[in-house]
């Protein structure tokens, strides 16, 4: 693991892997004062930046509302459809999680879209990908039997 001095240095040189990894050391507090709102900062950022794999911590915090006002679930399952439609298997997971939790209530609904449909979706590419879990494909078979 890279120390904090050298993760900051590649993260303001506009190092997108090291923004994402600076962000998780600030959201956890990990060898560095915990700061969230500065941890999504940078997890956006490198989103920005073209590291797909921030699109998961930028759903988290808006999902639970670290760093932000409030937690906003239309916003983490916008980042989390971005990462999944680049094929991140984590935010595949993530989006059919909000799906199946029926977490966004009428959102789910937005251009007539039902949520089951789209949670089946996500879980079936998650599933295409080799890292699938146990619990992935309980939710995946959860989801066909109702």
């Amino acid at each position: 693991m890279e120390d904090i001095n050298t993760l900051t240095q590649k993260a303001n040189s506009g190092d997108a892997v090291a923004m994402r990894k600076l962000g998780y050391e600030y959201l956890i507090g990990k060898n560095i004062q915990k700061d969230e709102k500065k941890a999504f900062q940078l997890f956006r950022a490198a989103v920005w930046e073209g590291d797909l794999n921030a699109t998961i911590y930028c759903g988290y915090c808006c999902k639970t509302g670290a760093g932000l006002e409030k937690p906003n679930i239309v916003a983490a399952a916008r980042y989390y459809e971005y990462g999944a439609r680049a094929g991140v298997a984590a935010a595949q997971y993530e989006l059919a999680r909000i799906y199946i939790d029926k977490e966004m209530g009428d959102a789910c609904f937005i251009g007539g879209a039902n949520p089951y449909i789209g949670c089946e979706r996500w879980l079936k590419k998650k599933l295409r990908n080799k890292t699938t879990s146990m619990e992935c494909w309980k939710v995946f078979w959860s989801v066909r039997e109702n």
